[in-house]
């Protein structure tokens, strides 16, 4: 998934400044990686869609499935590891694009925007292992429920009943792979769709950010007293 992303983002596009127009390069994105192999290029009919969910429905094979809800959900969430790293980048003056290069960079790692991947293998295992998968259960900020897998669930005609067994409440990634598998979108849905939700976040972070100062955190020696 990550590759023609990235690809689609940094392939001859540094002249893309608007940000809804980067989102829709995302669309585009999503739709060559859900079919490599169709012969057709499947953007152009992608990009003639009213809104961006009904894009990124065609996009995943899914024209009736409703997008909305799902991506509202997940279009921002604070300071995040990838908004963070968006708002590092705008600091530097980097253009929209590169900012949301930055954080999709920063987003593709199986502790943020590809968790949902662990999700769906712990689920396709012939029997769930006992243990919870690295990412989808448990959240820091929410330590009784994500309030965001909750509504994913609410939008569900049927829930994993591995989910009920779990120790941890599911977060945003196993409310995503619920929806998904509810709604028969491909495996990937998940992670598709969060990323361009999220694009969505990460160029309004960007937006505020450029014209400040650059984001320039400090450290601090926390080491063996040093002598002399």
């Amino acid at each position: 998934m990550i590759p023609p992303l990235l690809a689609m983002l940094i392939a001859g596009r540094d002249h893309v400044t608007d940000p809804l127009d980067i989102v829709w390069l995302l669309v585009a994105a999503v739709a060559r990686w859900a079919s490599p192999s169709s012969g057709e290029d499947p953007a152009p009919s992608c990009l003639e869609a009213p809104s961006i969910a009904r894009g990124l429905a065609r996009a995943l094979r899914a024209p009736e499935a409703p997008l909305e809800g799902p991506l509202a959900l997940c279009a921002d969430h604070e300071l995040n590891a990838s908004t963070f790293a968006a708002r590092v980048a705008a600091g530097t003056g980097a253009d929209p694009v590169h900012c949301v290069v930055a954080a999709l960079a920063t987003w593709a790692g199986p502790r943020h925007g590809l968790a949902s991947e662990s999700v769906e293998d712990w689920l396709d295992a012939p029997q769930p292992p006992p243990s919870l998968p690295s990412g989808g259960f448990g959240h820091p900020l929410y330590p009784l429920g994500d309030p965001r897998a909750e509504a994913l669930l609410s939008l569900c005609d049927t829930v994993p009943a591995a989910y009920d067994r779990a120790v941890a409440p599911p977060n945003l990634d196993a409310g995503l792979v619920a929806w998904r598998r509810s709604h028969g979108l491909p495996r990937g849905s998940a992670a598709a769709l969060f990323a361009v939700a999220r694009s969505a976040g990460w160029l309004a972070h960007a937006a505020e950010q450029r014209g400040q100062r650059m984001v320039r955190p400090r450290a601090r020696y926390v080491g063996p007293p040093l002598e002399g």
